[in-house]
């Protein structure tokens, strides 16, 4: 009753979101469904639960006061840190290819940087919230935001999870500057985390690997470029309005991780550029 509309249009398009999402991850993950588990709706139906669950959970934190998470900023950002620090223990931390970044806690895997960029989210502009005067002094107004970034940084290029930290950063100087922080800081603390964070991509072969290859996936369309030459294959072969849902071939085994990470080349492949559009 008491939401207002631009509230209900939000929900419509989560809603159509989601549904869109879970016809894609059927189409995609069909074929490797079949192929481990002799189910093709194996993925799905995860995902269908998935979404009925989040669905729930995002209504009943709707309803949610926000002065209740003014007062959870603090718990939350402990909790953050201290499952990012755990991703690192033997038993209860999962490695998945030399990166340490989930919590295996029996019925399901956590990811604490996503934890972490909620949690970041009202601190800082609880942060802003009270120091918003101050944003405009260093000494005084900026050094808690520096050592929450440094903090973070440690434990995230840890892991190595240079993607949630580039993803931290970009929060913070967004949500600092709709605070007020004066624009020649902006500038200025953009140039110095570019220059950081473009040393730290090229400083680990991996990552200046994935950075050339994604310049030129061709020179090593078997190796490092393989996925990016597959999926531009998929988009290639979508043209403008796809091959038709469900009749696409790349995620027959061409195109790794066609559910996951590379569902939008499926996407671009069966329904084409109208198709990536839309969504």
């Amino acid at each position: 009753g008491e939401d207002g509309p631009a509230d209900l249009t939000l929900w419509w398009i989560i809603v159509v979101l989601l549904c869109f999402g879970l016809v894609m991850v059927y189409s995609a993950s069909a074929p490797v469904a079949e192929h481990e588990t002799g189910n093709a709706f194996y993925f799905a139906e995860r995902q269908a639960l998935y979404a009925v669950l989040a669905a729930a959970v995002l209504y009943f934190f709707s309803r949610i006061d926000l002065d209740f998470w003014e007062r959870m900023t603090f718990p939350l950002m402990g909790l953050s840190l201290l499952t990012l620090a755990m991703v690192f223990l033997p038993v209860i931390g999962v490695s998945v290819n030399g990166s340490h970044r989930w919590l295996n806690l029996i019925v399901v895997r956590l990811q604490p940087s996503e934890l972490l960029k909620f949690a970041l989210l009202l601190f800082i502009s609880r942060y802003v919230v009270r120091k918003g005067e101050l944003l405009g002094r260093l000494k005084e107004g900026l050094w808690p935001i520096f050592l929450v970034l440094g903090l973070l940084g440690v434990l995230l290029l840890l892991q190595p999870d240079f993607g949630s930290y580039a993803m931290v950063v970009l929060i913070t100087g967004v949500l600092l500057f709709l605070g007020g922080l004066p624009l020649r800081y902006v500038l200025l603390a953009g140039l110095v985390a570019g220059g950081a964070l473009g040393f730290l991509a090229i400083s680990a072969p991996y990552r200046l690997a994935r950075i050339t290859a994604f310049q030129n996936p061709w020179a090593d369309p078997y190796g490092a470029g393989f996925q990016l030459v597959q999926s531009l294959i998929a988009f290639g072969r979508g043209g403008i309005f796809g091959v038709g849902l469900g009749d696409g071939i790349m995620k027959y085994f061409y195109l790794p991780e066609s559910y996951t990470d590379f569902i939008l080349a499926v996407i671009g492949e069966e329904l084409g550029l109208v198709g990536v559009w839309a969504l």
